[in-house]
């Protein structure tokens, strides 16, 4: 009952929430579940096919791919979470603080985020691990980097419309400060907006790392990876191609369940989309039949 009334008939935010659920669980829990030690090679038996006693079968040194992809579901999503969290907090504070400080500041950021723009996610994020090198928590700064410009530019732009409003111009007429005005009023206001990026992004950074570690940028073997068992099992995709196909199923499905999980908090979060969804459902006053449908000011300025 609980979940039916959260998600309001959503099938596509039941299916992202119960997919980032599972690997969720299968991340915290599975490892202990599986307690196969990943590393654990057994050359003589090297490209093992799926059995009852491996299902994902072996890899080119005899290791169990099972066990590696639970465990690399570890990596990919604590990279993935991370880098959202440090990218999308300091672009967030970044884009927010220069759209109400204005003047040369924020120009000043506006150009630095637009030469950071020009540089497609994955370019710059190899451009920070060529020149931090690839250790795990230069991976982690690698994708943060390449989240930050996008939340910068984000936040930036409903700060710029929210410190022309009345709210905001009566608070600073009455002497509260830039700090106030950003926590009191600012940071509430785009705070659901930018959640809902957060949550797609996450998807766009564990493909980011994966895309690393398929270049040989990403994490360093031995540690089980995605992209790394990916690019493994490519190599041999001829007669192996299993090798390649559970990773990649790992990655899909792992960035389909993120997305539509995003997409549900975007409806959840947009005002106008929540005010469709309670004239579907026939909430309010009734309205006579074959009358126009009653939006407010606001919904005809998104309708243009």
């Amino acid at each position: 009952m609980g979940l039916t009334h959260l998600f309001r008939g959503s099938r596509s935010g039941v299916v992202g929430f119960g997919l980032t659920a599972m690997l969720l669980l299968a991340a915290v829990f599975g490892p202990a579940l599986v307690p196969t030690d990943p590393n654990l090679q057994s050359i003589a038996n090297a490209y093992a096919p799926p059995s009852w006693a491996h299902p994902f079968g072996l890899d080119i040194y005899g290791r169990d791919t099972f066990a590696r992809v639970i465990h690399g579901s570890r990596v990919s999503l604590f990279i993935g979470f991370v880098a959202v969290v440090f990218g999308g907090t300091l672009g967030t504070l970044i884009g927010a603080l220069s759209a109400l400080e204005g003047g040369r500041v924020d120009r000043f950021v506006v150009r630095a985020t637009d030469i950071l723009l020009s540089f497609p996610t994955l370019i710059l994020s190899v451009i920070v691990i060529v020149a931090l090198g690839n250790r795990f928590t230069n991976v982690v700064a690698a994708v943060s980097a390449a989240m930050l410009p996008k939340f910068v530019r984000y936040a930036r732009g409903p700060t710029l419309a929210i410190r022309e409003q009345d709210f905001v111009q009566s608070a600073t007429a009455l002497g509260a400060g830039k700090a106030r005005i950003f926590f009191r009023h600012v940071l509430p206001s785009i705070l659901g907006p930018v959640m809902v990026m957060a949550a797609l992004w996450v998807g766009i950074a564990i493909r980011i790392e994966a895309s690393l570690s398929f270049l040989g940028l990403g994490v360093q073997p031995p540690t089980p990876a995605w992209g790394t068992m990916l690019k493994e099992g490519v190599e041999s995709m001829l007669f192996t191609a299993w090798l390649a196909l559970f990773p990649g199923l790992a990655i899909m499905v792992t960035i389909f369940g993120l997305n539509l999980l995003g997409d549900w908090l975007r409806d959840v979060v947009d005002p106008y989309v929540m005010s469709l969804a309670r004239r579907a459902e026939g909430e309010g006053a009734a309205e006579a039949p074959g009358a126009a449908p009653a939006f407010s000011r606001e919904e005809l300025a998104r309708m243009g």
